[in-house]
């Protein structure tokens, strides 16, 4: 537990006194979670989610394109991390302040942040090819909705079982 309620309180009475302004703190959602002591959970939950989309997403990876290699393994893996980091994560977000377990219309969302993801990926580590030769190949299409799908179902499974 990370705070307990009369806790969580103090710390927004005090940040009130001293003219801080964090939103966060008086975030309802975030006050429910700290006077109920889930927060620790909820966040090993997402982290959880994280871990296990990159896992699996790289694995989908290296085994679909044949390069089961360590070192590449590992150099997919951070760039998973940061992807998921950057796009999926904040999106998991804001989604979940309405949790809905296995809803389709979150893992089109998911979908369509996943080849933006990917068109950026592609174009950043590609510059070489136009994006047309880049849309004509059917990787960016299978992997966007595989690793959409791989991040909808662990957050299904392990967030919107608690949230929902």
């Amino acid at each position: 537990m990370l705070f307990k309620e009369e806790q969580s309180k103090g710390f927004v009475e005090w940040c009130e006194n001293k003219g801080r302004s964090y939103p966060w703190v008086k975030s309802l959602l975030l006050r429910n979670l700290i006077a109920r002591g889930e927060i620790d959970l909820m966040v090993v939950r997402y982290l959880a989610v994280l871990i296990l989309s990159v896992i699996c997403a790289t694995l989908v990876y290296v085994i679909i394109l044949n390069q089961a290699e360590y070192v590449p393994y590992l150099i997919i893996s951070g760039i998973m991390l940061t992807c998921y980091l950057i796009f999926e994560l904040p999106l998991q977000l804001i989604l979940n302040r309405k949790p809905r377990r296995f809803n389709l219309k979150y893992l089109l969302i998911y979908t369509v942040s996943s080849f933006v993801t990917w068109l950026i990926m592609a174009v950043l580590f590609e510059p070489y090819n136009p994006i047309g030769s880049i849309l004509a190949s059917y990787e960016i299409y299978l992997f966007s909705v595989l690793f959409a799908l791989i991040f909808w179902l662990w957050d299904s499974i392990l967030v919107q079982e608690v949230a929902g």
